[in-house]
């Protein structure tokens, strides 16, 4: 296929568009993307949906440790039950804050690990983090209590450790945001319109067996299952669930390639900087809920509610 200054001859471009080529002609050879050519696979085997869409049921696997254990452990270090709810808003906060944020970046984007890829493997790192630091909130008290030579002046350290659980807590849900967003835009734009529905039923498929997984190992003594006496339960979950998570995450960006951003046609839209872009998205979402059909608002409504629960 013909190329002319770099954009696809068999593309007819608007006057409103137009095929960005600066970056390329620095590291054409340097992208880890398909050839520009190729489209996206039009026939999907079973293989194929399997490693794209296995990260979501990692991802499931995190949820349903912390929907399950996260209140009963965050009550165990001294949170009340009404103080637990709140920090628990964290999740729907940042799905209303972050993630639409996150995808202005990801959108914007053109690195050589590509648009999605590269904001998964970030989120990843997030939410391993936070969930371990979480799980060891104790012993990471006790360690900045040392630092801070707290322990001389008898002081409580319990205000201390619901301080940082509270940060980890909401560390782990913005760092959801990031892969939950580059999964869901990397299943669509690596899966032609034909395979859809059957991409998006092998998520669902996903969601359960994380859910399944998740909720089945949270039945077992998991400091039995690792030999580690000292081990408590909720720890042996989030090294379970990070372990999980890792693998499906590294298993999905190893095989799964991006299309190379030297094929996406460019709006006038899309060529407003990353700031604007960003600073427009508290609009677009309050325009959003105004403008949205009554019925769809109460599921809204409904579905946050939930999520406090």
């Amino acid at each position: 296929m013909a190329e002319t200054n770099g954009c696809v001859d068999s593309l007819k471009l608007n006057d409103g568009e137009y095929c960005d080529t600066s970056f390329f002609e620095k590291s054409q050879d340097h992208l880890p993307f398909k050839n520009p050519d190729e489209d996206i696979q039009t026939s999907s085997s079973w293989m194929y949906l399997l490693v794209l869409t296995c990260t979501v049921g990692g991802l499931q696997v995190v949820w349903s440790v912390v929907l399950s254990n996260g209140t009963p452990f965050l009550v165990s270090l001294g949170l009340s039950k009404s103080l637990t709810a709140l920090i628990w808003a964290a999740g729907p906060l940042s799905g209303i804050i972050v993630q639409p944020l996150v995808g202005v970046l990801s959108d914007t984007s053109i690195t050589m690990w590509g648009r999605r890829r590269l904001f998964i493997l970030i989120g990843t790192i997030g939410v391993v983090s936070s969930m371990l630091a979480l799980a060891w909130v104790e012993h990471l008290a006790d360690f900045l209590a040392i630092y801070l030579d707290l322990q001389d002046r008898n002081l409580d350290l319990k205000p201390l450790v619901i301080a940082i659980a509270t940060a980890m807590v909401y560390m782990l849900n913005i760092s959801i945001q990031p892969v939950q967003m580059g999964m869901r835009a990397l299943i669509i734009e690596q899966t032609p319109p034909a395979q859809q529905q059957r991409v998006s039923a092998w998520a669902s498929y996903m969601t359960g067996a994380g859910n399944s997984f998740g909720y089945a190992f949270g039945y077992l003594e998991v400091e039995k299952v690792f030999k580690r006496p000292n081990l408590t339960h909720f720890q042996g979950l989030c090294v379970t669930a990070s372990v999980v998570l890792c693998c499906t995450v590294l298993t999905t960006c190893c095989f799964v390639g991006e299309r190379s951003p030297r094929s996406v046609v460019l709006t006038r839209e899309s060529r407003r900087s990353t700031i604007s872009k960003m600073a427009a998205v508290p609009r677009d979402l309050v325009s959003c809920y105004r403008n949205m059909p009554n019925n769809i608002r109460t599921v809204c409504h409904i579905q946050f509610l939930l999520l406090l629960l």
